[in-house]
């Protein structure tokens, strides 16, 4: 009988500290995507800033250093005069073990920079203004 009573406290043990480490998993996946969504939209709203140069092709340029993300200027009714520029972007991480808590077999998680062309005077080009991410 307590053979018995060991073995099922055993598997029930070994069940729970699989169940942790697979939440352990997700939620570290969850957080790289975000850090490596962020770096990426950082990277490519100074890329847009930098096409930035008061013109409409200058403004293409940005859209297409843009990429796929979301792209806001500082001035949207006329984006030739922006000297900014803000990018956002959203992606969805697949869970495995957080679903059993949460509902949903995926997370969303959010990034988004803004960054500013300082003029061809400044020895810095363009410039990080703010970053923000979210969850």
């Amino acid at each position: 009988m307590v053979v018995l009573d060991m073995l099922v406290l055993a598997t029930t043990l070994l069940f729970l500290i699989m169940a942790v480490l697979g939440c352990v998993l997700d939620l570290s996946r969850i957080f790289l995507a975000q850090a490596k969504l962020q770096s990426e939209v950082e990277s490519a709203a100074l890329s847009a800033a930098l096409e930035l140069d008061g013109t409409t092709q200058g403004v293409e340029k940005a859209r297409i250093a843009a990429g796929t993300y979301q792209v806001e200027f500082s001035s949207p009714l006329h984006p030739e005069e922006s000297k900014s520029v803000r990018l956002s972007a959203r992606s969805r991480v697949p869970l495995s073990m957080v679903r059993i808590v949460v509902r949903g077999d995926a997370r969303d998680v959010m990034a988004s920079a803004v960054a500013e062309h300082m003029g061809p005077e400044s020895p810095v080009k363009a410039e990080l203004v703010r970053a923000e991410a979210a969850k």
